[in-house]
């Protein structure tokens, strides 16, 4: 009986820049039979999911979670989770327009509404920040659960129209509660997931993302939706 030859198919390294994709390469030796190929699009493909593993490992890096009170937070933009009429409220709401003062309530009165709503579910609004220490408010918006429907495209929406006003406006830095997760009934675990695909966006890379939780069993939340998200 013959017996076939295994033999190593050795790999071309392409020039790059990613060091996970060169460690793949380096270390890519392939027993296999010398009539069977690997094809082509299968390499690819490998190559691909690492290149989005690294840029989402760096994009991690950018996320920071923080158990605490937002009010205080040294950020370019604090973000609200606010009402549709953005005159205050109960929770997170109400305790950013303690802290910024009336000037805040003033700035939200000067945002044009349409049958009293300056806001709708999904969307955001910046204005100046009053007292805070940051440079402004984001006012976002997110989903009553169970009402505003689809409401994981609503949370998600809330968050990216946030950060796109961040961007917008030169902030480098910004601090997020958990939008929908108070009064408005989101899940935490669903709400994180969804906070922290957002935050992990390759646009959105060059921004230091705080999130802001008042509680250890929300911080533990969002901390573990992150982990998890490092490992897809």
């Amino acid at each position: 009986m013959t017996v076939p030859i295994i033999s190593p198919l050795r790999i071309i390294v392409p020039k790059t820049e990613n060091p996970l994709v060169e460690k793949f390469y380096d270390t890519l030796i392939i027993q296999t039979k010398p009539n069977v190929r690997l094809r082509d699009s299968v390499l690819t493909q490998k190559v691909e999911t690492m290149k989005k593993r690294s840029i989402r490992e760096k994009n991690m890096d950018t996320i920071k979670i923080v158990q605490g009170d937002i009010t205080t937070a040294e950020v370019d933009a604090i973000v609200n989770a606010a009402n549709s009429r953005m005159l205050g409220g109960g929770g997170v709401d109400g305790a950013i327009h303690r802290a910024a003062g009336p000037k805040l309530l003033d700035a939200c009165k000067k945002i044009p509404s349409e049958n009293g709503v300056r806001c709708p579910a999904g969307e955001a609004r910046i204005t100046e920040a009053g007292n805070l220490k940051a440079k402004y408010v984001i006012h976002a918006v997110g989903p009553r659960y169970g009402v505003d429907r689809p409401a994981d495209r609503l949370l998600a929406s809330a968050y990216q129209n946030s950060l796109d006003l961040a961007v917008s406006h030169g902030c480098r830095s910004i601090a997020f509660p958990a939008i929908s997760c108070g009064v408005y009934g989101y899940p935490p675990k669903e709400a994180a997931h969804i906070a922290v695909s957002v935050g992990t966006l390759p646009e959105y890379k060059a921004m230091t993302k705080y999130f802001y939780l008042f509680s250890e069993e929300m911080a533990a939340i969002w901390t573990t939706a992150l982990e998890n998200h490092s490992i897809i």
